[in-house]
């Protein structure tokens, strides 16, 4: 018993950031394919208005609700393959999201709430996506 349990729990873990990070991707790609951005706009410095890399820019947040909106999607998918009400999983996926976050290089700006929301929006829609999954699961 204890090792399905087990098994579940990295099941969870593995597919959880699995599904956000393949979310990502293909969201982020659709979202290129669709604004038809050139090569030069993408990769033009972070610090013109116009690059989609630029805190504050409409792309920027356009790729902030992308982040969001894919670790939700974690988050509900991770806590399905879990075991049923396992904290383990939805602990293990913010840690390694905020480890992820505290790794990679911070936007360039300085507004406080534009930082918040790039180092708490995976975290935070991980835990989302998990009650999320809990509360459908209390009803069925």
């Amino acid at each position: 018993m204890l090792g399905t349990r087990r098994r579940a729990t990295w099941l969870g873990i593995v597919t959880g950031l699995a599904t956000k990070f393949f979310v990502s991707f293909l969201l982020i790609a659709l979202t290129i394919l669709l604004s038809q951005k050139s090569a030069a706009e993408l990769s033009a410095s972070h610090t013109t208005a116009e690059s989609p890399l630029y805190p504050g820019s409409s792309d920027w947040f356009v790729l902030q609700a992308i982040n969001i909106a894919s670790s939700i999607l974690g988050g509900i998918i991770g806590a399905r393959m879990a075991p049923r009400k396992s904290l383990v999983v939805p602990a293990v996926l913010v840690t390694l999201v905020l480890a992820f976050t505290w790794i990679a290089s911070a936007p360039a700006t300085e507004s406080l709430s534009l930082l918040a929301l790039w180092a708490l929006g995976a975290p935070l829609g991980f835990a989302v996506g998990v009650l999320v999954y809990w509360c459908y699961e209390n009803k069925s």
